[in-house]
């Protein structure tokens, strides 16, 4: 995102609260930008590297790269929200502070962010229940479902008093409706023109992960030659009724009446 109106002070401050949290045996954080709530979510992978590239993604979708200014981070882990957005190179000066008892409004935002995270993920987990299918059990694959609630609140919730998302209150007007469809669920994706053959159609089946940074696009998977590939479609079309294909799925979702697929993140560097 390289425009938007958010309201700053006389020094030129972006305020952000942040906030850890555990779902199952994995750890992540959340970021709120606090002028429209949008809202982002990273693993804390044993990647250090990964984090900060998840985290100035996130960064980057909610404007906050460039334009120098202060980025002000309120944690109530002052410590280590630190060490997560030290040495991250983005344009601004970054102040981390610990959110004070008469300041709870200021971290109150990414509280409630994460209620509203652990809330979505448990309509989804149910929803493919109800399909046989589990999600995996690992850092990334619960990840990859914080991200893509990530973006489904900050494109279809509404800001409190208004007709708009977080997303079109951040950048300051209507935004033409994002087409999106269940995590993990088959839609038809047009081949960018990389992936078009002589041999191979103009749509594929793939499976739908999530809308794409800072892009009006969309990331889906698929199967290529034998192996799975993460991708921009040119253009979408949803396939009713919804469906799950999990062999292009495999590190991320399961079937919950059998063994685990996979035992590690194998598709932590395709996703990424």
């Amino acid at each position: 995102m390289s425009q938007h109106r958010r309201k700053q002070n006389s020094n030129n401050v972006i305020e952000l609260s942040a906030d850890f949290f555990f779902h199952r045996s994995h750890k992540y954080l959340v970021i709120c930008e606090r002028f429209s709530g949008m809202v982002g979510c990273v693993w804390m992978s044993p990647s250090t590297d990964q984090i900060r590239r998840d985290l100035r993604r996130w960064l980057e979708e909610m404007g906050c790269l460039g334009d120098d200014g202060v980025l002000s981070v309120f944690s109530d882990d002052e410590t280590a929200a630190g060490s997560v957005f030290t040495h991250l190179k983005i344009g601004k000066d970054i102040r981390v502070t610990k959110a004070t008892p008469q300041g709870q409004a200021m971290n109150g935002l990414a509280e409630r962010s994460v209620r509203a995270l652990k809330e979505q993920f448990l309509t989804i987990s149910e929803e493919l229940r109800n399909e046989g299918i589990s999600i995996c059990d690992t850092g990334n694959a619960i990840g990859s479902v914080f991200e893509y609630v990530c973006f489904m609140l900050n494109n279809h919730a509404l800001v409190h008093g208004t007709q708009k998302s977080p997303l079109e209150f951040l950048v300051g007007k209507s935004i033409p409706s994002l087409i999106s469809s269940a995590y993990g669920a088959v839609i038809l994706c047009e081949l960018p023109a990389s992936l078009q053959s002589e041999d191979r159609p103009g749509f594929v089946e793939g499976a739908y992960l999530r809308p794409e940074y800072s892009r009006k696009a969309c990331v889906a998977v698929t199967v290529i030659d034998g192996k799975p590939k993460v991708f921009n479609p040119k253009s979408i079309k949803l396939v009713l009724p919804l469906r799950w294909e999990l062999s292009w799925m495999k590190g991320l979702l399961q079937r919950s009446d059998s063994q685990p697929l996979i035992k590690s993140d194998e598709m932590c560097d395709l996703i990424a």
